[in-house]
Order: structure tokens, then sequence, then C-alpha cells
């Protein structure tokens, strides 16, 4: 009797344990879904002025809209300075967002005027590109 009631409370722990092993992982995974990662995006950045500019490595944010999170910040592999007018400049990256077809970015850059932020809107980056021109 008293063999039979210890084994069904181990077998109810072992139970009670397992399910909140898998919950736990259930919940890690889900959350890593709805935060969001979208590796190896080709970003494109076209001059579309008539004077060089140049583009900081860091000071940029993306989105998914709608997204719990709100902006994430944006940091490029690199800067680029002294893009030529109607030249482009790519850089591949891995974005802490989703794979979508609605992203959000904000691009600062800048030329002889001074500072800019160009702000993209409806972004499809499900194909992993998007290209961005300043102006």
């Amino acid at each position: 009797m008293i063999f039979q009631k210890s084994l069904i409370k181990s077998g109810t722990v072992v139970s009670l344990l397992f399910g909140l092993t898998s919950m736990s992982f259930v919940f890690s995974a889900n959350k890593a879904l709805a935060l969001g990662s979208c590796k190896n995006v080709e970003l494109t950045f076209k001059n579309g002025t008539s004077q060089p500019i140049s583009i900081p490595e860091d000071g940029h944010r993306v989105k998914n809209p709608g997204s719990v999170e709100g902006w994430n910040k944006l940091t490029l592999g690199a800067g680029k300075s002294n893009l030529q007018a109607n030249s482009n400049w790519s850089d591949t990256l891995k974005l802490n967002i989703k794979c979508v077809t609605d992203a959000e970015f904000e691009i600062k850059w800048s030329d002889n005027n001074g500072n800019h932020t160009s702000v993209f809107n409806s972004v499809n980056i499900s194909d992993k590109q998007a290209t961005f021109t300043l102006r």
C-alpha cells in the first residue's frame, strides 16, 4: 500500500516537473518568435541627392508595426562616408524583428546641409532585402 502511494506521488511529481519544463520551453520559443529575428537581411542605401552623403554606423531604428516592443536600435556593421550621388552601398545584418512585409525603419544620414532622418514605412523584408533611397 505504501509502495503504491509513493509511486503515484513520484509519478505526479515527475509529470508536474515535465509539464513545467515543457511550458518553459514553449514560452521561451514563443517569446523569441514574438520578438523576432530576421537573419542576413541585405539593406541597400541609395544616395538620392546631388551631393555626397554619410551614413553613421548607429543611431538608426527598426520595428514591426503593431508589435508590443516598439522601436529597436539598429546598428550597421560599419558606417559609410562620402557615398556619391546616385551610388549604392549595402550592409547585411541580423535584425531583431520578424521578417515581415511591413517593417518600419528610421535611417540617420548627413550631407553638407546637416543631419537628416528618413522614415520608411511598409518595407517588405520577407525576402531579406530592402532598399532605402536617402533624399
